[in-house]
């Protein structure tokens, strides 16, 4: 019979409820909808341990706006360039 240990630098007395983990909490909820077993370990870490998670989380966040934001630039040049090569929009 194996006994899974969890590493002693990420165990520690746990939390009561993951909300102070916004970003975390989301993005295993939207990738683990239907298994809520992750909440349950989650519980038991370090609140430090999860905190540095739910940063890493919300540091992704704000990149992908800045990709969102740099895409919708983008195809405002692209639509620009596009209409300054073929005329304006309603033939002139």
């Amino acid at each position: 019979m194996t006994i899974l240990r969890k590493k002693k630098n990420e165990v520690g007395d746990g939390v009561e409820n993951l909300a102070n983990f916004p970003y975390l909490v989301t993005e295993f909820s939207r990738v683990l909808p239907e298994n809520e077993v992750w909440k349950e370990k989650m519980m038991a870490l370090r609140e430090d341990k999860l905190r540095k998670m739910d940063q890493e989380w919300g540091f992704l966040k704000v990149e992908e706006a800045k990709l969102v934001a740099k895409k919708a630039e983008l195809i405002q040049q692209q639509i620009m360039e596009v209409i300054r090569e073929t005329g304006s929009a309603n033939g002139v």
